[in-house]
């Protein structure tokens, strides 16, 4: 399904849910810094927005590698690399990303 979203909607997406998450970033490094201080309990909430933090990355990594993977496609009539319509093609290679491909 994610496959047949153009590669641009992907991207931008990917960008928006970056900067949706941004402010969680800085929110969980300010709540690392300030469990340092003095009459707070440091090492559990430490513990916490690290982990917080773990959680966001691995967010905003899944995001983009979702929306910069490449898909296989398997619509007969498709190429198998970009999903590009080849029917009609006299053989060769796509166009759009030139992969080879034969005609049946």
């Amino acid at each position: 399904m994610i496959g047949r979203i153009p590669r641009p909607a992907r991207l931008l997406v990917a960008a928006m849910v970056t900067l949706c998450l941004m402010p969680c970033i800085g929110f969980s490094v300010f709540g690392l810094l300030a469990s340092r201080e003095p009459g707070s309990n440091g090492l559990y909430f430490m513990v916490l927005y690290m982990i917080l933090l773990l959680v966001i990355f691995g967010a905003i990594a899944l995001v983009w590698w979702l929306a910069v993977r490449r898909f296989t496609y398997e619509d007969p009539g498709h190429c198998t690399g970009c999903g590009y319509r080849i029917e009609g093609l006299q053989g060769g290679a796509c166009p759009e990303c030139g992969r080879p491909f034969a005609i049946d």
